[in-house]
C-alpha cells in the first residue's frame, strides 16, 4: 500500500510539474542531481542522493525531487532500550523559493529499518522474546535552507530538518501491519512508535 501511495504521489508531482513548464518558458526549466551529507539526531552521518526538476513560476519558482535517503536512529522494543537501527529511504520532496537562494519545502518518505546486530544480541538474556530485525515506517519532514551557486551549473546547498518518523516494530521482520487493533498488536507483540527526526547538511547540486 506504501509503494503504490508513493508511486501516485511521484506521478502527480511530475505531471504538475509537466503543467506548470508548459505554461512558462520551457527552456528555463533545469534538470538536477543533488547529494547531501550532514550529521542527524543520534549524531550520526546522514545523507540522500537525488534527481529533480527546478520549474520556473513568476519570478521565482518550485523544486521538485525524488530521492534515496539513509540515517541512523535509536528505537526501544519489548522494555529493552537503545536498539540502534539502520535506515534507507525512497522519498519525493517540493521545495518553493522565497528568494533566489532561500527556500522551504516539504517531504514525504517511505523507510525500511535494519536493526544493528550488536543490539539483536541484547535480547539473548530474554529467552521468551526474539529481537527484531526488521520494520517499515513512513516519515514526514519540513525544511529551510539555503542555495549558493558557485558556478554556472554547480551550487551548494544548506539545509535543516525536522520531522516524524511513523512506525510499527515486533519480533522479527515486520514489513507493513495495517491493522489498527491495539488488541491485536498486543497479542502479536507490535508496538507503535513516532520518534522526532532532525539534521543538518550540506550538499552539491549540478544541473544538467
Amino acid at each position: 500500500m506504501k509503494f503504490k501511495l508513493l508511486i501516485c504521489i511521484t506521478g502527480l508531482i511530475f505531471i504538475s510539474s509537466s503543467l506548470s513548464a508548459s505554461n512558462t518558458d520551457s527552456v528555463k526549466v533545469k534538470i538536477i542531481l543533488g547529494l547531501n551529507g550532514g550529521i542527524s539526531q543520534s549524531n550520526s552521518l546522514s545523507g540522500d542522493i537525488y534527481g529533480g526538476a527546478i520549474i520556473p513560476i513568476n519570478t521565482n519558482k518550485l523544486e521538485t525531487n525524488f530521492g534515496y535517503s539513509f540515517f541512523k536512529n535509536n528505537t526501544d522494543y519489548g522494555g529493552v532500550k537503545e536498539l540502534h537501527f539502520s535506515s534507507h529511504g525512497l522519498f519525493i520532496e517540493g521545495n518553493y523559493y522565497f528568494t533566489e537562494g532561500f527556500y522551504g519545502g516539504a517531504r514525504f518518505s517511505v523507510n525500511f529499518n535494519w536493526v544493528d546486530k550488536e543490539s539483536q544480541e541484547k535480547f539473548e538474556i530474554y529467552p521468551d522474546i526474539d529481537s527484531p530485525t526488521f520494520f517499515s515506517g513512513i516519515a514526514g519532514y519540513g525544511h529551510l535552507g539555503y542555495h549558493l551557486s558557485i558556478g554556472e551549473n554547480i551550487g551548494i546547498k544548506l539545509q535543516g530538518q525536522i520531522g516524524l518518523h511513523n512506525y510499527k516494530i515486533s519480533e522479527g521482520w515486520l514489513l507493513i501491519d495495517n491493522s489498527s487493533s491495539d488488541v491485536r498488536n498486543a497479542q502479536f507483540g507490535i508496538e507503535r512508535h513516532a520518534e522526532l527526526l532532525y539534521n543538518l547538511s550540506i550538499g552539491l547540486t549540478f544541473k544538467l
